[in-house]
């Protein structure tokens, strides 16, 4: 009898069970980001414009991404993304001093940002603005 009892009560305890099925293809926080922008990119300081394509990766577990070919330099800058605002961290990369903010929202990138070459003796400091298009 406390077989059978036994019995019933795993029966009970199994069909209680919720099953959740997480599918491999389930998107990420950063999908909605990676990928491809072509960007149009004016220089307050040398009063141009620039256009380039940039690519965006990002880190899982984390909330930093990377911009590759950044100022069409092929340099690749560190930035952190919180919500839609997006902060590139002063940093040196390849002898270029960057830091600037911006945001990231749905399919457009919009980055303030000042960059200098300290390689170059009669580099003056670039003050620029971007805007991106995701491809």
């Amino acid at each position: 009898m406390k077989k059978i009892a036994l019995i019933g009560l795993l029966a009970i305890h199994l069909t209680a069970c919720d099953l959740i099925y997480l599918e491999d293809n389930q998107t990420h926080w950063y999908d909605r980001y990676t990928g491809s922008y072509r960007v149009e990119e004016y220089s307050h300081t040398y009063q141009r414009e620039y256009r380039y394509t940039v690519w965006i990766d990002a880190s899982y577990g984390d909330n930093r991404i990377w911009i590759d070919n950044f100022y069409d330099e092929g340099i690749c800058v560190e930035a952190f993304l919180r919500g839609d605002q997006l902060t590139l961290p002063r940093q040196t990369v390849n002898g270029f001093v960057i830091e600037g903010t911006g945001m990231l929202y749905s399919h457009r990138l919009t980055l303030n940002f000042s960059i200098r070459d300290t390689y170059s003796s009669f580099s003056r400091t670039d003050f620029c603005e971007l805007t991106g298009w995701r491809d």
